[in-house]
């Protein structure tokens, strides 16, 4: 455990050198949150101020703003796809002499990111959030909130890593990683909160895991999901152990037929 401890403070401080770049998408998340924020308002007004499925104003700009500073958290843009460019060019293999499980050691890595991420793009969109009408979790929800974070981190980390590991067989993981941030902008509540979806198409993203990254947890921040609060969390841990277990499979068999390109 002290090597992935390492490995996830090195991965911190790694990702803390990279201001411009943060600096930049901190901005775009604002922006974005305001714009977002303004037309969840327009859509309530335009309804007489009645809430949408059970989802007040206040519900739905909170995810707007939750869902900015998510989106570096779990990382939807796969931001430095390191482990998909070394199987690309072959360098896995130096990975794979490690003594180390290579699901494991990027795991630790995408652990220090996200740390350094919720630090520097989560907190400050959700503290700006505040002024356009959003809300902080009660304090009855903030254990669960806190849980509700660390499995949207791994679901997260789960699917990257599917995608990169696609890259055994494609040589190439880069048209599936863009493939996936597509339909995970749609499916996560990103562009939109789900309940604005039309029902039918709303009730079948929420079956799919990437709901579990972001509508879920606003669930739980609003307090939308406290009657059925274990289910909530049972569907993000589901997700989790699956798709982890997946990656355990999918690595077992990639590395198999590992090709050096060039060599």
């Amino acid at each position: 455990m002290r090597t992935y401890v390492e490995v996830a403070r090195r991965a911190f401080r790694r990702f803390a050198t990279y201001r411009g770049a943060t600096g930049a998408a901190l901005f775009t998340n604002l922006v974005w949150g305001v714009l977002l924020s303004t037309v969840v308002s327009a859509v309530i007004r335009n309804r007489g101020g009645a809430s949408i499925d059970g989802y007040d104003e206040t519900a739905l700009i909170t995810q707007v703003w939750l869902a900015q500073g998510m989106l570096g958290v779990v990382n939807v843009s796969n931001r430095s796809p390191d482990l998909s460019e070394r199987i690309r060019s072959g360098d896995v293999v130096v990975d794979l002499y490690r003594p180390v499980d290579l699901q494991g050691w990027w795991a630790a890595v995408d652990a220090g990111r996200a740390g350094f991420e919720v630090l520097v793009r989560f907190i400050p969109p959700v503290l700006v959030g505040l002024a356009f009408g959003a809300r902080l979790p009660r304090l009855i929800d903030a254990p669960a909130v806190l849980v509700a974070l660390a499995l949207a981190v791994v679901v997260s980390f789960a699917l990257r890593f599917l995608a990169a590991a696609s890259g055994f067989w494609l040589l190439d993981a880069r048209g599936v990683e863009r493939a996936l941030m597509t339909v995970w902008l749609v499916g996560a509540g990103m562009t939109l909160p789900l309940p604005l979806l039309p029902n039918g198409l709303e009730a079948v993203l929420r079956l799919l895991p990437f709901a579990a990254t972001v509508q879920l947890v606003s669930d739980v921040w609003t307090g939308t999901a406290r009657p059925s609060l274990p289910a909530v969390l049972g569907v993000q841990l589901a997700w989790a152990v699956a798709l982890v277990g997946a990656g355990r499979v999918v690595q077992a068999r990639g590395t198999r037929r590992v090709v050096v390109q060039g060599g």
